[in-house]
């Protein structure tokens, strides 16, 4: 299996105590790292891992059954790109995954989301809609054997708490979704 922009590596610890191998991608270090001490804490030695970009994946093709991203395509600047590789790179007859946060399908309500994503969190960059992704899938001739969408719900401040996150920004998304709550979009 090859966890695609791996973070902390959540899904491949989770994964790794029921498939042979695990190959844990990040382009960030330190978060690589952190993922590599708590496979460590936790007795998991069958996962790899390796610093690298989504984009450009060092695989041959057809090296994996399974390639997986979890909550990492509203980071990537070519998420379309970031698919077409992890498709190169999986079996025929394997399984690509794809789970991530959905902009909503209005297109102001996605515009107005993404801005606070990127406020919140400047690394985000869009998150897609639920279309693209299929259309994206269509694309690269895969089947979609199941589509899960759930609406979820964040408390606002646990949301905004990121250690670099200014206090000033933080205000200025409160008072954001208090005109929301007052019959914004």
């Amino acid at each position: 299996m090859l966890d695609v922009a791996a973070g902390s590596c959540r899904v491949s610890r989770a994964i790794a105590p029921w498939v042979k191998q695990v190959t844990a991608l990040e382009l960030t270090e330190a978060m690589l790292k952190q993922g590599k001490a708590m496979a460590h804490k936790e007795g998991l030695s069958n996962i790899t891992f390796m610093l690298g970009a989504a984009e450009h994946l060092e695989f041959a093709a057809d090296s994996f059954d399974v390639t997986i991203s979890r909550y990492a395509f509203h980071h990537f600047i070519e998420p379309e790109r970031v698919l077409k590789e992890m498709v190169r790179v999986t079996k025929q007859g394997g399984k690509v995954i794809v789970i991530d946060i959905l902009s909503p399908p209005d297109d102001g309500l996605a515009e107005t989301y993404n801005f606070y994503e990127r406020l919140r969190d400047p690394s985000h960059t869009k998150s897609p809609l639920l279309n693209h992704l299929k259309e994206w899938y269509e694309k690269n001739n895969l089947q979609i054997v199941e589509c899960h969408v759930e609406d979820g719900v964040q408390d606002l401040e646990g949301w905004m708490r990121l250690p670099s996150l200014a206090e000033q920004v933080k205000d200025q998304i409160r008072t954001a979704v208090q005109l929301e709550l007052s019959g914004g979009l």
